[in-house]
């Protein structure tokens, strides 16, 4: 059944189907900078060592049998995150949202020591117009996509199911399903694959 695990009197909430102090070895840390926001956590989430920042009108909702080991998860501005189930954050991740954006993040994924920004936190001018050109967008992973240490994703990009992104890649265009993309900037390398947690 679903519970309450903390509320404020700003309505900020967390709900959790269960006792997320049950956890690894880790503490845990929550830290609401506005008003009426929420996180979600489902069951056998597993968040050792990880911390969440929320502003206003934000939200997390992590999905069944999940890991965030060491994650920094940062909202600003109405944004959201969404961690669907089986997906497994290793290392540390950070996950970083702003002015209204989506980081949404599919089923049984494999991350580590990857960060995903959804803003650049800075304006850049165009001084012909004087107006700011680099806005914020949301970021799409699908299912079953692998990204490997130290890889970068920036706003405005998805990444099709069942991919592979090489270590030290720094994702700046959208890339396709079942593709194995390397690189700064991450060119695609290789077509149709996939991927498996096991040696095989």
């Amino acid at each position: 059944m679903l519970k309450i695990y903390y509320e404020d009197d700003k309505g900020n909430k967390i709900f959790t189907p269960e006792n997320i102090e049950d956890q690894p070895k880790g503490e845990i840390k929550f830290k609401f900078n506005g008003k009426n926001s929420f996180v979600y956590f489902g069951k056998k989430v597993q968040l050792p060592n990880a911390t969440f920042h929320l502003d206003n009108d934000c939200q997390i909702i992590i999905g069944d049998n999940s890991t965030l080991r060491g994650n920094f998860l940062a909202l600003l501005n109405s944004s959201k995150i969404y961690i669907g189930n089986n997906t497994r954050f290793q290392s540390i991740c950070r996950v970083q949202a702003a002015e209204g954006t989506t980081v949404n993040i599919g089923k049984d994924c494999l991350f580590a020591d990857v960060w995903f920004r959804t803003c650049d936190f800075h304006s850049i001018i165009d001084l012909d117009t004087n107006k700011r050109i680099n806005h914020s967008a949301d970021i799409i992973i699908e299912d079953n996509v692998w990204i490997a240490e130290d890889v970068r994703v920036y706003k405005g990009i998805t990444i099709g199911h069942s991919s592979v992104i090489g270590a030290r890649s720094t994702v700046t265009k959208s890339l396709p399903s079942n593709t194995l993309s390397v690189g700064t900037p991450a060119k695609v390398v290789k077509e149709n694959i996939t991927w498996s947690k096991h040696l095989l």
